[in-house]
């Protein structure tokens, strides 16, 4: 079942009068130039639309096949750093560890509420 959040409305079009479109233009006249002058800036060093995207994700996708080819190779100095890669799948981690022991103790089955 759809359920309409918000009513469609076509409104009626509206003309501006000659002086509300001059004094429209005045107030976004000296905005459209900003803009425009800002959006030159990094265009000039070679910066296009879509970059920032273009090359985050390109840095996801390094690191994750970094990842990757650590996983599968595990070299000697990995092993030493982190240890072996265990044989079963790891327990299950609690969620919210990192809370503090004052508010741990204030859940069910986990102690005294009262230090």
């Amino acid at each position: 079942m759809d359920v309409p959040i918000v009513m469609p409305r076509d409104p009626q079009s509206r003309t501006l009068s000659p002086v509300a479109t001059v004094s429209l233009g005045r107030l976004t006249g000296a905005l459209e130039e900003q803009l425009a002058r800002w959006e030159q800036q990094p265009a000039r060093h070679g910066v296009r639309p879509g970059d920032c995207r273009v090359y985050a994700h390109a840095a996801r996708l390094a690191v994750d096949r970094a990842a990757a080819r650590l996983a599968a190779v595990q070299p000697e100095w990995l092993v030493d750093l982190l240890g072996g890669r265990p044989d079963a799948p790891p327990a299950v981690v609690r969620c919210g560890t990192m809370r503090s022991g004052t508010s741990q103790r204030t859940e069910p089955g986990m102690g005294s509420p009262i230090p």
